[in-house]
């Protein structure tokens, strides 16, 4: 073999090699966007469901959160409305970077529709509403547009007929309620 042909085949090898490198590169950053993406699709919906179990957890909270929802803010005690207004500005925050994290390509369809079909009817509720009227300008550009729409075209969820028995409950006071007062 002739030093020339060495140098034919060494071409070869390094064109084959960068090829080789060049597909390995582009299997690489796939892996890499696809793990980022189910990154993001596993924190967002551990943070809906860490709203879920706040709600879950807290019975008192449950019962504000439908009665805000059906009655507006007013509907729900004045001691306990501020936890109540906490509880909705998280979901609409979780909503919002959804939405942002959908809009990049960082969060699938499957993520996308579980959150959308859990937080969208939520913001029908008239304390959500009520929220978002007096908040919205804290949010995205492109979020406000569509949660407006989202707003208009919502049906109201019927909490009094999904759940009678919850919404019936008495709301039993808080720990410091119970304790009585010392003469």
């Amino acid at each position: 073999m002739t030093l020339e042909e060495l140098a034919y085949l060494s071409q070869i090898f390094s064109g084959v090699a960068i090829f080789a490198s060049l597909v390995f590169l582009g299997l690489q950053m796939r892996a890499q966007t696809r793990e980022a993406r189910y990154g993001t699709m596993n924190q967002i919906l551990t943070d809906f469901d860490q709203i879920l179990g706040a709600l879950s957890n807290d019975p008192v909270a449950a019962r504000d959160h439908f009665a805000g929802q059906m009655g507006g803010l007013e509907a729900v005690p004045l001691d306990r409305r501020a936890a109540h207004i906490f509880i909705v500005a998280r979901m609409l925050r979780l909503y919002d970077r959804a939405y942002i994290q959908r809009a990049a390509g960082r969060l699938g369809d499957d993520a996308w529709q579980s959150i959308h079909r859990g937080l969208g009817p939520t913001m029908s509720g008239k304390s959500s509403r009520e929220y978002w009227l007096a908040r919205k300008a804290a949010f995205s550009p492109a979020f406000i547009t569509f949660v407006d729409k989202e707003m208009e075209r919502a049906q109201p969820i019927p909490f009094s007929q999904m759940f009678p028995a919850v919404i019936a409950a008495p709301v039993q006071p808080s720990s410091s309620e119970t304790q009585s007062a010392q003469p």
